[in-house]
């Protein structure tokens, strides 16, 4: 049996009428759970508690979790809030001011030019190619 148009019109007033859902019964997973209880655990682990007690005490809350992933998903936790906060500030606008380089007798900055018009390459401009004829 197949589905007409107004089947999903009507489905989707019927989804729409639906009352919004309490946020506080929402379901999480383990590691949503670690995510929203990780102050509690860095400052458990501040007053002296190992991970192995803190593993414990989250059993004996109802939480059935072992001590190696409550690690893992504390690990989570912490390289996710460091990437949000960690964020390259925006770069603003400065002026073009020309730079040069040193001139070291021992590494020449730009490769040097040969009468042929091709550029002798050396140190870590060997192996810079600008055009398929240098080569």
């Amino acid at each position: 049996m197949g589905h007409t148009l107004e089947d999903a019109e009507r489905i989707a007033q019927s989804l729409r009428a639906l009352p919004a859902m309490d946020g506080s019964k929402r379901t999480l997973t383990k590691q949503a759970m670690i995510k929203r209880l990780a102050r509690e655990i860095a400052s458990l682990q501040q007053r002296g508690y190992s991970i192995e007690q803190v593993a414990d005490s989250l059993r004996g809350n109802g939480l059935d979790i072992s001590t190696p992933t409550l690690k893992s998903y504390l690990h989570r936790s912490k390289k996710r809030q460091g990437q949000h906060s960690a964020r390259k500030p925006a770069r603003t606008e400065t002026p073009n001011v020309p730079v040069r380089a040193a001139a070291s007798p021992a590494a020449p900055a730009m490769a040097e030019a040969r009468p042929d018009g091709a550029a002798l390459r050396n140190g870590k401009n060997a192996f810079l190619v600008n055009d398929k004829d240098s080569y």
